[in-house]
């Protein structure tokens, strides 16, 4: 399977003009130890608090992290505070999408980001029930206070309580 992906500090193109947008004002600084990873996007803003590299970039690009190769060693393990604000023009805040393409610019300039787009060879799998059928038994019932499942852009929960482990078959539930 082919997919897009980002190699890092690999190069970029030269000779285009960049039109991007940029924030107005920005703030990068390391982050305090015992503070909590939190990102908020308030009208026009980018406001992203113990933040790793590693989880930035793919935020920044729109990407999954397995689609990323070629990081130091360090995106995995510094973390920044990041805020950038940008002009509000025409009386509407711009929008998360302009906010993070500011966002890209900003890892470029403060941090020499440089990034190249190419396609790259993946292993695809694909889960599927054995012909005898989930080999998985049945479990307990799951104390009333279990968060709820989610979907995110990297993981996924699923939550299903009081229900026999045979519903999670395609076949079985229609």
């Amino acid at each position: 399977m082919r997919l897009a992906g980002l190699l890092v500090l690999a190069g970029m193109a030269f000779g285009q003009a960049d039109t991007r947008p940029r924030f107005e004002a920005a703030s990068v600084k390391p982050a305090e130890a015992n503070s909590r990873t939190r990102w908020t996007f308030p009208p026009g803003q980018v406001v992203l608090t113990h933040t790793r590299m590693h989880d930035l970039i793919p935020l920044a690009y729109g990407l999954q992290p397995f689609q990323i190769s070629g990081e130091p060693a360090w995106f995995a393990s510094e973390f920044y505070d990041i805020a950038g604000k940008l002009a509000v023009t025409g009386g509407a805040p711009p929008e998360k999408s302009e906010a993070l393409a500011a966002l890209q610019v900003l890892l470029e300039e403060r941090f020499r980001l440089k990034i190249r787009r190419q396609l790259k060879d993946l292993a695809l799998y694909k889960l599927t029930v054995a012909k005898e059928g989930f080999k998985i038994k049945e479990g307990g019932e799951l104390p009333d206070d279990t968060p709820a499942g989610f979907e995110g852009r990297t993981a996924s929960r699923i939550l299903r309580k009081k229900q026999p482990i045979a519903n999670l078959d395609r076949k079985s539930t229609r």
